[in-house]
């Protein structure tokens, strides 16, 4: 039973709902709005790690409640209708959200405390998903010192937001099934506009200091992603598993000696190993191959994506090796992971230890040959710019909701609304690195004259996603905005995965899925679904 109900009568004055701090009008609408308190599980009763796996499902109607709850520290209110937005001529030249409330807006005012933050998520009938933050929030403030965390940049006392309801296309006579999904169909039926809310976390001494920096997203990552470094072995099984154990002394030892390579996947952002690369239990062949190639010393390796820097990451790494060993790998990264295998291969330890300021042992002798680097930002993405971040968490809500795989998470996305939330149009550190203008990637991509070039090693596979088939209007604005027409996989450039230090790879050297003139629309988060490239890595690791 909902907590409240109120009647839409096309108020444009916004009507106090008791017991929230939230007003709400729409003008347009008219029926019943239904207003549900969700508050932030309890430690008992919070999601446990078996309910925390990677989903490779279309999301369902409540996948948007499932990822608050598994952020574990939000609360939230549901505001849900089944009213339809009217459609509203506007005058050549004039956008919504200027002049007057119109019938196809929502207002919500939220009267926040000093220690709180919120944000909205709006989905409307298909599925299209969008993230609002309140007027008024900006670039924080450099506190004493350079930082950031001790200075507010969410707005205090009401926060407003006003949000454009969307006219979703007409939903199909019989819900989608198959290859439709993946292009932004989903059968919903209401509007949901759900205010998260979080709390400000006090800057204190001790394990959560972090807590403080980056908020809900860094208690998500240490819950959801609480397994952190290398774990694998004999089998697939022990490689893709949903709770891996770590390598023990005997799978250390299968892994070292001379002539004895290894095999390493290396995952991209909010994922995990089994998240980005489950897709191998369904392709037999290639996975027979690699374990003839590689016997049992293939495995992975775990890492925080979006509070830890590439460096960082490289830095653990290192740290995760057992003493004076010496191991040889070869590679297969997804996305951001191309970025960590490449900083192994392309810097020494001293510049791992300058960009990071720690010291870490490197006993450990380390060798990478091959990598093949999927989907990877290796000239960057303009998801990571912090000009577009409105734009790119909207982007990742509806590929993880409506074009699911690779561990993208909606919960993951969530948490850095949360981040923004909090600390305004601020990008994380693992985000940092992707920004086509960062000068870690431009140090990746201006190799040391004269010294010998990786390139020969260096495979990719890469995919032209055509925006055409995009029927989700949010997914499709955010797609027009950020990549300016230029040829993408959705999340990152297509052509950025085999433009390597200026230099384009063979085309030996390249899977491209959509190569024009072709049309395949494989998305970034379905290359692992695909037969074509697991038959592409067995081939170029025989």
């Amino acid at each position: 039973m909902p907590d409240y109900t109120i009647r839409l009568e096309g108020k444009s004055t916004p009507e106090l709902i008791p017991g929230t701090g939230i007003s709400f009008a729409a003008p347009g609408l008219t029926g019943e709005l239904t207003v549900d308190a969700k508050p932030a599980p309890t430690q008992a009763s919070a999601l446990t790690r078996s309910s925390l796996r990677d989903s490779g499902v279309v999301a369902s109607s409540d996948s948007v409640d499932e990822a608050i709850q598994e952020i574990s520290s939000l609360d939230s209110f549901n505001l849900e209708t089944e009213a339809r937005t009217p459609e509203v001529k506007r005058s050549e030249g004039v956008r919504a959200g200027v002049g007057g409330l119109a019938d196809d807006e929502a207002v919500v005012d939220y009267e926040a405390k000093p220690d709180e933050y919120s944000f909205v998520i709006y989905r409307d009938e298909a599925g299209g998903i969008s993230i609002h933050f309140p007027e008024g929030l900006g670039q924080p403030a450099m506190a004493e010192g350079g930082s950031t965390a001790a200075v507010r940049a969410a707005p205090v006392g009401i926060q407003h937001y006003r949000i454009p309801l969307r006219s979703p296309a007409p939903l199909p006579a019989a819900p989608p099934t198959g290859p439709t999904t993946r292009f932004g169909v989903a059968t919903i039926g209401k509007k949901l506009i759900k205010l998260v809310i979080g709390k400000i976390i006090k800057k204190t001494a001790g394990p959560f200091v972090e807590a403080a920096d980056f908020g809900a997203i860094w208690l998500w990552e240490n819950r959801a992603r609480a397994f952190q470094g290398f774990h694998g072995g004999k089998s697939a099984e022990d490689l893709l598993a949903d709770n891996p154990a770590p390598l023990t002394a005997s799978n250390w030892s299968a892994l070292q000696g001379d002539g004895k390579k290894a095999l390493l996947f290396i995952h991209g952002t909010t994922s995990t190993t089994s998240g980005a690369f489950g897709g191998l239990h369904g392709f037999s062949n290639a996975r027979n191959m690699l374990y003839e190639v590689y016997g049992d010393r293939v495995i992975g390796f775990n890492h925080h994506t979006l509070t830890l820097s590439v460096a960082d990451n490289v830095a653990d790494f290192y740290s995760g090796l057992p003493a004076n060993g010496t191991f040889d790998f070869d590679i297969v990264c997804h996305s951001r992971g191309g970025l960590v295998a490449r900083a192994l291969k392309e810097l020494t330890v001293a510049q791992i230890r300058a960009l990071t300021g720690k010291t870490f042992p490197t006993s450990g002798r380390v060798k990478i040959g091959k990598i093949i680097f999927v989907g990877t930002p290796n000239i960057g993405t303009q998801l990571a710019d912090p000009k577009g971040i409105p734009h790119a968490l909207d982007l990742l809500s509806n590929v993880a909701s409506l074009i699911p795989g690779a561990g993208l998470t909606l919960a993951g996305i969530f948490s850095c609304a949360a981040f923004v939330a909090e600390n305004g149009f601020k990008v994380l550190p693992g985000m940092r690195n992707m920004d086509p203008s960062d000068s870690f990637l431009s140090e990746l991509n201006h190799p040391a004259a004269g010294g010998p070039s990786p390139l020969g090693d260096y495979y990719a596979v890469q995919s032209n996603f055509s925006s055409a088939s995009l029927v989700n209007k949010v997914l499709l604005e955010a797609v027009k905005y950020l990549f300016k027409g230029n040829l993408n996989d959705l999340i990152v450039p297509t052509l950025g995965s085999s433009n390597i230090d200026g230099t384009a790879l063979g085309s030996d050297s390249v899977s491209y899925f959509g190569a024009p003139p072709k049309v395949e629309n494989v998305a970034h988060t379905q290359y692992f679904q695909q037969k074509e490239t697991w038959d592409f890595i067995a081939d170029k690791l025989k």
